[in-house]
């Protein structure tokens, strides 16, 4: 995808982080943008300053967990512009609470598992048929993690971001023998100086949460390093968009930590004790 000006730009999770650090990359490009964002008035705030950069801004308060929401967001994007040529899949949430595979509760595991997983999905089933229709070239980006490639604790947070990377390494066979117009981005972000951790402020009902941070005092902690030593949001979003000009499809922030790790797992998987690594001391569960 060479030519941005013009064209329209559909990011979630673009009310804060990566996904606003890529609607103002997309603004700043001539794009029209659609701003999707659980959280309202953080949404009107990141309209307003695409506004005064003169962008064409449309923001729709949106769940992604819900299937009917991300079509409705579809539904009125191509309204509105008349057709999407850069689809950030980008809203995500942390969790609430750590814990082991048989004591994580369910409340827990739908609401991730909802958010990071199930709005990827929706986000292609709702937005790719009209790209493929509209015949113009375009890219869809999808927002994994360091932590879909390599091994780990049962987190919810991991195991859904794996789901996401194979799903879209399957989106990316599937555009080249179906759209070949239309590109496959992932996106497996490391540390980044976002707000993540702190992401059951959006938490729905019933989800329970332990008082500091988003996995206790050690969630704290963890964000406080990330907005110390994390990469800006505005440098990632400048390396999808650059992958979106050379057709690159993986976008690692941070190559040294994702092949320590990944190595480390295919190790594991194929080590004659057919057994695990173990983790390392350092080990960040995500």
């Amino acid at each position: 995808m060479q030519d941005f000006k013009g064209k329209t730009a559909v990011i979630t999770g673009a009310a804060s982080g990566i996904g606003e650090a890529l609607a103002h990359e997309a603004a700043n490009r001539g794009m029209n943008v659609v701003l999707a964002d659980i959280e309202a008035p953080r949404l009107a705030d990141v309209e307003a300053a695409l506004r005064d950069k003169g962008a064409e801004v449309l923001s729709v308060v949106t769940d992604t967990s819900s299937k009917d929401a991300v079509f409705a967001l579809a539904d009125a994007a191509f309204e509105r512009f008349g057709n999407v040529h850069f689809l950030a899949n980008n809203a995500g949430v942390a969790g609430a609470k750590g814990g082991t595979a048989w004591s994580t509760d369910d409340a827990e595991w739908d609401w991730v598992m909802g958010v990071n997983w199930k709005g990827v999905r929706y986000g292609v089933q709702a937005f790719v048929p009209r790209m493929i229709e509209a015949g113009e070239e375009g890219a869809i980006v999808s927002t994994s993690s360091i932590m879909g490639l390599n091994t780990g604790t049962t987190s919810p947070y991991n195991i859904s971001k794996h789901a996401v990377a194979r799903f879209m390494e399957g989106l990316y066979y599937d555009l080249q023998m179906e759209a070949p117009k239309l590109q496959a981005i992932l996106l497996c972000p490391g540390p980044i100086a976002t707000e993540i951790v702190k992401s059951t402020r959006n938490r729905p009902d019933g989800v329970p949460v332990e008082e500091e941070g988003s996995l206790g005092h050690r969630g704290e902690v963890f964000h406080n390093w990330l907005q110390e030593e994390g990469m800006t949001p505005e440098e990632v979003s400048g390396m999808v968009f650059a992958a979106a000009e050379d057709g690159s499809f993986y976008v690692h922030t941070h190559p040294e930590y994702v092949t320590a790790s990944f190595l480390r797992r295919v190790k594991g998987v194929t080590s004659e004790d057919k057994l695990p690594l173990p983790l390392p001391k350092d080990f960040i569960e995500g």
